[in-house]
């Protein structure tokens, strides 16, 4: 299965508290964080109708 690519909107679809980049279609997290993404992310981006609640989890490893 082929790694998804994502786009520009996917990233405003992100939480503005997530600091990340976009290259090459692979988002980048600073050196300290490792981001893990679930897909209903992009399905329900928030808006002014559709609130939205983030779950941050620690996962140590």
């Amino acid at each position: 299965m082929a790694k998804r690519l994502y786009t520009y909107d996917d990233i405003m679809n992100l939480p503005d508290f997530i600091r990340v980049e976009l290259l090459d279609g692979i988002i980048y997290a600073d050196d300290f964080t490792d981001l893990e993404i679930d897909e209903e992310v992009f399905q329900n981006p928030p808006s002014e109708e559709h609130h939205v609640t983030y779950r941050l989890s620690i996962v140590k490893k």
